[in-house]
């Protein structure tokens, strides 16, 4: 064979895509996806060097033959990278390129929030109107709001394709702003496409979360890339050649690389540079035994640095330590060489496919693997000294100040450094990507000294920063800080906002000792003359001290201080707490009427001045109200309202029971399947709080959904440790939820347990003050325990805190429960009153478990007639009950009624009494029908749904061969129903 050596001047040949023909078949299906307007997302999951970034490439200017406009950008692992980077690049190169007229019905007036990310908004768009200001978390969605809109603008006449790579390094608030778009425009002509290692992702948890998100939102599609098989291997081979390579050659190249094609590329180069490959007239061939890669990434990269020259080598050097991409200028002076020698040595680097050029002026490593081999090359003096020389080098080029902070904080230049953190911190807080923000801000609080007068607004922000992306300890400890540092030095203001900051943060966790502490050192502290703070720190302790504590007059006591303060400022945020936290107190202490006046006009003054934080808060208030009133259909729509504002707030405090709640209404009217979906959502959100509350009423819940359709185990297995849990938050939590676990005791037949329990709940209600409405779910229970356990005394003890609960509800009706409380006393006129309200109030609500349990009751009440007519009005009501608790999937309730009927049947009651095989209440529907009724009158009448009579009376004409009213009134006539 005749072969020869390749040439210094040998060129490998331009990647190209092999073996990926099913990956790039499953992304371009979701273009075409993208153009039928159904957004999705795709992500290449897959090792360092596997092909994920050409596999984008190709995917990219396939969608762009194919008519989609195509934007791209990526992470980075660069330190001082802007939060949004993504978006940023993306976004930024559309809005620089864009015909003006184009963007700017594109914007559509949103430029200024876009500007947080998007600075050339500016410049092309300057006649765009300020934006208002609004508290960052809602300021969030709006900047989310307008990136979501713009996008499905842009993606208006054709599909759009976002391609992200490196999302492995991506920010918090990328990643979030990812999840709100797929959730928001979930019919945008817009396919996201990315990549990430998939080793490196389960680091991330907010990756993670992410993931978990989009997988959630059913819009995911994960594609693993994998390495080359043999054959792919040798194409892969012969495309860079540009000729064939031998078999052994092949064999070779699969075994040293295991498929993957970064490793295939180094092993090529090495064996061609060396000698070890050569031309032959036919294919490319081996000559002797090739030396093997040294193992991993990082062992080919220095593999490769290896055969570039000393000069070379430390040119790199210092253009590592500036980071992926890099400015050649830059490096010029930081190295102190001309550029025109600068740019001779990158040359020698882009030979060796080291480095590729970006633009005239900037470079980028081929791989993050070779930059990171070279940054862990330099010595930590020199690496230092670079920092330095690199900071100042970017301060003259007027570098972003997160960029400049970390090189700075790097080279030991504490005073430029701390600058140039807080200036980035603020940056990122402006952009709302609070993760990053609270990172800058405790890089500034480690460079700068105890005494700079930075340091206390410092702590107060990397606080707030911390809250905002749901770390309540680092927050804690941020304001506690802040508070000691102003109290020292006497500035009561600054102090009682800290102290107020605190307090709120000690609230959402549930330490409500500390919390009262820090709220009223901050009215000590505050102009008691009354500012925004005080007024926020009084209806902070309001809450906490009549919801938490259970000092109802306190509370209602400072709540109204607050309002009062809040109406002299004439401030509609804190007039909105304000009146919020008295509406809300009055409607826990049984003024329903003005506190549920009071929340209607927080809710219209939050909503006004665009507060969505706190208008989710007026309508969690509302909804509770509105529960314990019995209105539960309107509870239902303000609940929807509170998930929706919660879910646009971005503030997982705001999810903390929105899901849940909506899923209890659910369960309450019998839609399981529908409260268990809901409970799962409720279930990702809530493991990610810090307060131990929403976990223990979510788990609450589903015990409460297992007993009432008769899986007591399950139930029981739930219920306990949700009552650990809130026997551990405190007494005031304990009260709300210890009766459910008597009823489940009762059921499993251990009555001295569910005694003892009944003991416990009714020590703590009577702890609570008279009057107050956090009894009525608690004193609920306690009646339906006294009931199952049929204990006189016991119902005698509770029944005289019930009746002025009448028309309530709290999980159970309370005329039902004094009802069957009549019954036992044998006042049937009463127990039939009651038991009438809560049937009609049951079939207007939904309530189909208390229908059921009413139904029962009045075929008690029935039966205590002791004649024929009352023992086939007991069947009917027990024959409804079974088909409602057969239909909510309660079969041993079913059962158990059943059995009632049964022995009904057997004392002489049959169906067969009524003609033609009527029920009872076809009968009822009948005997209306020849009394003249329409069928809303006959719905009226027996509290049905207009759709139910018509059910009723397709069903009598069906039994009795009648044809129209006509035929069945005299069918009624001639049967005596008439």
């Amino acid at each position: 064979m005749v072969a020869t050596r390749a040439p210094a001047s040998f060129v490998f040949r331009r990647r190209e895509l092999v073996g990926r023909e099913r990956e790039l078949g499953l992304l371009l299906e979701r273009v075409a996806w993208a153009a039928a307007g159904r957004l999705s997302v795709a992500l290449l999951a897959g090792e360092a060097g596997i092909g994920k970034t050409l596999l984008l490439d190709t995917l990219a200017r396939r969608a762009a033959e194919q008519g989609a406009t195509v934007l791209r950008g990526g992470a980075s692992a660069d330190e001082g990278m802007p939060p949004y980077l993504p978006f940023i690049q993306a976004l930024g190169a559309y809005a620089r390129q864009a015909p003006l007229d184009v963007l700017r019905a594109e914007v559509d007036g949103a430029g200024p929030v876009l500007a947080a990310v998007l600075p050339e908004l500016a410049t092309r768009l300057p006649d765009e109107p300020g934006a208002a200001y609004l508290p960052a978390d809602q300021a969030r969605l709006r900047l989310f709001d307008a990136v979501g809109s713009l996008l499905e603008r842009i993606a208006a006449d054709r599909p759009l394709v976002l391609v992200f790579d490196d999302l492995h390094w991506a920010d918090a608030a990328s990643l979030d702003l990812v999840c709100y778009v797929a959730r928001q425009h979930p019919t945008a002509r817009l396919l996201l496409v990315g990549a990430y290692r998939a080793e490196e992702a389960e680091l991330r948890p907010e990756l993670q979360r992410a993931l978990v998100e989009l997988n959630r939102l059913r819009v995911l599609e994960t594609v693993a890339v994998g390495p080359l098989d043999r054959d792919e291997v040798g194409a892969l081979a012969r495309g860079h050649l540009g000729a064939p390579s031998a078999p052994g050659v092949t064999a070779a190249l699969a075994e040293h690389s295991e498929g993957n094609p970064f490793f295939v590329e180094e092993l090529l180069r090495g064996w061609v540079e060396t000698g070890v490959l050569v031309r032959g007239r036919a294919a490319w061939d081996l000559v002797g035994a090739p030396p093997t890669l040294p193992s991993g990434l990082v062992g080919a990269v220095r593999s490769r640095l290896a055969r570039l020259s000393a000069e070379t080598v430390e040119l790199l050097e210092a253009a590592a330590v500036v980071g992926r991409s890099f400015d050649v200028g830059v490096v010029a002076q930081v190295v102190g060489r001309d550029p025109e020698v600068v740019e001779g040595r990158l040359a020698e680097a882009r030979r060796a496919h080291v480095v590729e050029a970006v633009d005239a002026d900037h470079c980028r490593f081929v791989h993050d693997k070779v930059r990171e081999c070279l940054v862990d090359g330099v010595a930590s003096y020199r690496r230092r000294r670079l920092h330095g020389l690199i900071g100042l080098a970017l301060e003259e080029r007027d570098g972003s100040p997160s960029e400049l902070a970390f090189h700075f904080a790097s080279s030991g230049d504490r005073a430029r450094g701390a600058e140039h953190a807080l200036t980035a911190a603020d940056q990122a807080r402006d952009r709302f990507a609070f993760d990053e923000a609270r990172a800058l801000f405790a890089t500034a609080l480690d460079l700068i000294g105890v005494d700079d007068p930075r340091r206390g607004d410092a702590l107060l922000r990397l606080g707030e920063a911390a809250r905002l992306a749901g770390d309540e300890a680092e927050a804690a400890e941020a304001f506690q800080a802040a508070l000691d540092w102003f109290a020292a030095r006497g500035d009561r203001s600054a102090a009682g906002r800290a102290a107020r900051h605190l307090a709120e943060t000690w609230a959402r966790v549930e330490q409500s000792a500390l919390s009262r502490e820090a709220f009223e050192r901050a009215i000590a502290l505050l102009d008691p003359d009354g500012d925004a703070d005080l007024a926020l720190a009084l209806a902070g302790l309001a809450t906490l001290l009549a919801v938490s504590l259970h000092e109802h007059l306190s509370g209602i006591d400072h709540a109204r201080r607050a309002l009062a303060v809040a109406e002299r400022l004439r401030d509609a945020r804190v007039l909105a707490v304000a009146t919020r936290t008295l509406g809300n107190l009055l409607v826990r202490v049984d003024d329903l009427e003005e506190g549920t006046a009071l929340l209607e006009r927080a809710l219209e003054l939050s909503t006004a001045c665009g507060d969505t934080a706190e208008a989710a808060e007026c309508c969690a208030c509302l909804t509770i109200g509105h529960f314990w009133a019995g209105a539960i259909n309107r509870s239902r729509e303000v609940g929807q309202r509170r998930l929706e504002l919660a879910r646009l707030g971005h503030d997982p405090y705001q999810l903390r029971h929105a899901y849940t709640w909506l899923a209890v209404l659910d369960a309450t009217q019998g839609r399981l399947d529908d409260a268990a979906l809901l409970l799962d959502a409720a279930s990702e959100r809530v493991e990610r709080l810090a307060s131990p509350e929403p976990r223990a009423y979510l788990q609450f819940c589903r015990a409460a959904m297992r007993f009432f359709t008769g899986d007591v185990l399950a139930a029981e297995a739930d219920v306990e440790p949700a009552i650990k849990l809130f026997r551990a938050i405190g007494p005031g939590a304990l009260v709300w939820y210890l009766g459910l676990l008597g009823l489940i005791q009762a059921a499993g037949g251990r009555r001295e347990e569910a005694r003892a329990t009944f003991e416990e709940l009714d020590g703590l209600t009577r702890e609570l003050a008279r009057g107050s409405l956090h009894v009525v779910e608690p004193l609920a229970y306690l009646a339906q325990l006294a009931l199952v356990l049929d204990d006189d005394a016991l119902v005698d003890r509770v029944r005289p805190r019930l009746e002025p609960l009448s028309g309530r509800f709290g999980d159970f009706l309370f005329d039902r429960l004094l009802g069957e409380m009549a019954l036992r006393d044998g006042d049937r006129a009463k127990a039939g009153r009651l038991l009438g309200a809560a049937e009609a109030l049951a079939r207007r609500e939904g309530l189909v478990w208390e229908l059921g349990r009413t139904l029962e009751a009045s075929a008690r009440l029935a039966l205590a007639t002791r004649d024929r007519n009352g023992r086939r009005a007991a069947a009917y009501h027990l024959n409804e009950a079974a088909v409602i608790y057969e239909g909510v999937g309660a079969p041993g309730e079913a059962r158990r009624v059943r059995v009632e009927l049964r022995r009904l049947d057997r004392g002489g009651v049959q169906r067969a009494h009524l003609p033609a095989g009527l029920s009872p209440r076809e009968a009822e529907v009948l005997k209306l029908v020849a009394a003249g009724r329409t069928n809303r009158q006959i719905a009226a009448d027996l509290v049905l749904s207009e759709k139910t009579v018509e059910n009723h009376l397709a069903s009598v004409y069906a039994k009795t061969g009648a044809e129209n009213r006509a035929a069945a009134t005299a069918f009624a006539f001639r049967n005596g129903l008439a």
